[in-house]
């Protein structure tokens, strides 16, 4: 059984861009499977409880923000 993907499109800098280009090649490995990578080491033991959580944080902090307007 495939994992399900989704696709996500980001711009970043020419020369930011060059320098992922020469790390890929270095580490002979693809900029998907490098980004991937940092995205998933970087979100880390992040679970779906924190993430619901932190939803829930950010609702409150927005209705507090727009109460104060």
């Amino acid at each position: 059984m495939s994992k399900k993907t989704k696709q996500l499109h980001i711009r970043i800098d020419e020369s930011l861009y060059k320098k992922l280009k020469v790390k890929c090649v270095y580490e002979d490995t693809s900029i998907q499977e490098y980004v991937a990578g940092m995205i998933s080491d970087g979100l880390g033991a992040y679970s779906t409880n924190e993430l619901s959580k932190s939803k829930a944080v950010r609702k409150r902090a927005s209705k507090r923000s727009k109460m104060e307007e």
